[in-house]
């Protein structure tokens, strides 16, 4: 199974709970004894998700940062007060938007084809001359000509290839 797939079973089992909360505990139990796989795939990619995070800043103190990841900031709580918000809060956290985010996606990509194919004439773009002067992207010295700022760092490489 993958994740896509995990994440169709998480949302309609949550649409039917969420609807007859009563039935959870018994429609889980009998998910169990069919076989039928709940959430557990998701659950598994999150903690490894979350676990190699950790390995990889094991040493770095945590300061939430304006461009840090929703993983990022909530390790950063954890750390904070890890008896308050612990790791089963982050892990639960990142289950739950996992699913959230791919509804809300799915929704917006679906509108966005409805009326792309609805409207096949029309020509979606942007003026790169505008595109290429947004100084949040590009530095404030955005319309100035400095092809090195490509090569002064990896990170700020990539936001500008976005």
């Amino acid at each position: 199974m993958g994740l896509m797939r995990a994440i169709h079973i998480y949302l309609v089992h949550s649409a039917n709970v969420g609807i007859y909360s009563e039935w959870h505990p018994i429609i889980s139990y009998i998910k169990v004894l069919l076989g039928i796989p709940m959430m557990q795939y998701m659950v598994d990619f999150c903690q490894k998700h979350i676990t190699e995070r950790l390995d990889a800043t094991k040493f770095e103190t945590r300061v939430t940062r304006q461009d840090d990841d929703f993983l990022a900031k909530l390790l950063t709580l954890h750390s904070g007060d890890p008896v308050k918000f612990t790791i089963y809060h982050v892990l639960m956290s990142c289950f739950t938007n996992i699913g959230a985010v791919s509804d809300t996606t799915s929704i917006s990509m679906a509108a966005v084809m409805y009326h792309l194919m609805k409207n096949a004439e029309a020509i979606v773009g942007v003026n790169s001359w505008v595109a290429h002067r947004n100084k949040d992207v590009f530095g404030a010295d955005a319309d100035t000509y400095r092809p090195e700022r490509w090569l002064e760092s990896a990170k700020r490489a990539s936001k500008m290839e976005k």
